[in-house]
């Protein structure tokens, strides 16, 4: 009987849906945003219908501007 290496069915089970994650570097800012419209995603909702409210995006477009402009 083997022992060690990779099991089956072993470790933490994944909290996406939509498979493997990847490690992104966003601002702060903006990270919860980009947190929920990523989790409506991963829940099923169509590209389409996923929409940030525009007080969201107004101040989304603020946040970007105002990064800009401090570069």
């Amino acid at each position: 009987m083997p022992r060690g290496g990779y099991r089956e069915n072993s470790g933490r089970k994944p909290k996406w849906n939509l498979g493997r994650t990847k490690a992104v570097r966003i601002p702060e800012e903006i990270a919860h945003i980009i947190l929920e419209v990523a989790k409506r995603l991963d829940e099923g909702e169509s590209q389409d219908s996923v929409i940030i409210p525009k007080s969201e995006t107004t101040q989304l477009s603020e946040l970007v501007e105002e990064i800009g402009a401090s570069q």
